[in-house]
């Protein structure tokens, strides 16, 4: 026969005080935990966890941004055999970091933004009106502390103008400075007319891309600015930089910069336009300039006179185009010109020829009505010859042109080969000779 004894298991508590040393944390928000067991202090933070079997546990207590400094490891190591445990005491602290932020240059000190990272959160605080800042409720840890503002670098602390800081205890004057500088100018032009308000002075640098136009006066500022190694541009549609040489300043900024100037100028090209045994006037010719500004059309006044003015330094062309007629000068028909200089006394002579001559017809019907046609570079034209027997072809442009005589029941005997080709370059004559068929 078995003998089966009960042994019954007592059950037991742990207990003891939380102590908040500084900072808003309540002593009742405080988790204190054993064995899986959970519990909150009272008011006054005194907490009670039964339940408890025999054994070894781990007591701990956590409240968020807050270390536990007692005991000293953050952990009551606690042993239960028969007895409850009392006294299982817990203090616990917050630190803090602050410290004072200065600016040199335009900004405001309220915009600038302090961070402190733990590495896995970051918390972000601006100063006072003063400077001054505090991150009030951190726990022991590694953090660091940076200062930011656009246009700003830090230059206190020195590197990379951060601290590393090994929180516990609190972390005071840890303080910023932090500087702007600026960059300055003028724009002028030279020996040209222009809106000096709308240049655009462009900047660009270590996070920095902006533009701005000078007052009326040429003057410009750009800032705040970070130190870095910059390039500053000048431009305006139709105007080339002429200083400084290449069209723009490369610079190191490690303080204020000033007298980083521009001088911008334009170009112009003219000339005159003529035009021989032409029924037309000069101011009917279109001149077309094709290069960096694009194509542009003008036309000369009625004494022929042109001009293209504001252009930017390139390589262009020059035409000039009239219906019916012919460039004549320069031989090429046209101008190849390379600025920057202006370029004068771009001149063209156009021409315009024309084919004339008489119609004779061996018959008493005579000549009228006989068509003459003439096929050249802008088409096929007619002509109806009248009782005289004349006909003219005019304005026609130089090229290769032929001619031919109709009449009905007639035939040409003259020329022989009842048809002229040629190549028109002056005025010509071409008589024909008819005769019934």
């Amino acid at each position: 026969m078995r003998d089966f004894t009960l042994l019954a298991t007592t059950l037991l508590s742990v207990s003891g005080k939380v102590n908040i040393l500084n900072g808003s944390g309540k002593p009742s928000d405080v988790v204190i935990s054993v064995a899986g067991l959970n519990t909150n202090p009272d008011e006054e933070g005194n907490y009670t966890i039964s339940g408890l079997s025999p054994g070894t546990y781990d007591l701990t207590a956590a409240l968020t941004d807050y270390t536990t400094v007692a005991p000293p490891s953050g952990i009551h190591k606690i042993t239960l055999t028969r007895t409850s445990l009392t006294n299982c005491n817990f203090s616990l602290t917050t630190y803090a970091i602050s410290g004072n932020v200065k600016l040199y240059g335009a900004g405001n000190v309220q915009n600038v933004v302090i961070s402190c990272s733990d590495g896995t959160r970051t918390r972000t605080v601006n100063p006072d009106e003063n400077g001054n800042y505090i991150f009030p409720q951190l726990p022991a840890g590694t953090y660091t502390l940076t200062a930011s503002l656009t246009g700003f670098s830090t230059i206190l602390p020195g590197g990379d103008g951060s601290y590393k800081i090994q929180l516990g205890p609190s972390a005071a004057n840890k303080n910023f400075t932090l500087v702007a500088y600026y960059i300055s100018g003028s724009v002028s032009f030279y020996q040209t007319t222009g809106d000096i308000k709308s240049v655009s002075i462009r900047c660009t640098g270590p996070g920095i891309d902006t533009t701005v136009n000078p007052d009326e006066n040429g003057f410009y500022r750009i800032e705040p600015l970070p130190a870095g190694d910059y390039e500053i541009t000048a431009s305006l549609g139709g105007y080339t930089v002429v200083s400084p040489n290449g069209g723009k300043h490369i610079l190191k900024l490690r303080s204020n910069v000033s007298d980083k100037n521009f001088v911008l100028t334009s170009f112009y090209i003219s000339g005159k336009v003529s035009l021989v045994n032409s029924p037309n006037t000069p101011d009917n010719v279109t001149i077309t300039l094709t290069g960096p500004v694009g194509t542009i059309n003008t036309s000369p006044d009625e004494k022929g006179n042109y001009k293209f003015s504001i252009l930017p330094a390139g390589n262009y062309t020059l035409s000039a185009n009239l219906t019916n007629h012919s460039v004549v000068s320069p031989s090429s028909g046209t101008y190849n010109i390379t600025i920057p200089q202006n370029a004068t006394d771009k001149n063209f002579v156009l021409a315009a020829y024309s084919i004339s001559g008489t119609v004779r017809v061996n018959d008493v019907s005579g000549p009228a009505g006989t068509i003459i046609y003439c096929q050249g570079p802008s088409g096929t034209s007619q002509f109806t010859v009248g009782p005289d027997g004349k006909f003219q072809f005019y304005p026609l442009p130089a090229g290769n042109y032929r001619l031919w005589a109709e009449k009905l029941g007639f035939k040409t005997v003259y020329p022989a080969e009842e048809i002229y080709d040629f190549k028109l370059g002056s005025l010509a004559t071409k008589n024909f000779v008819l005769q019934k068929m």
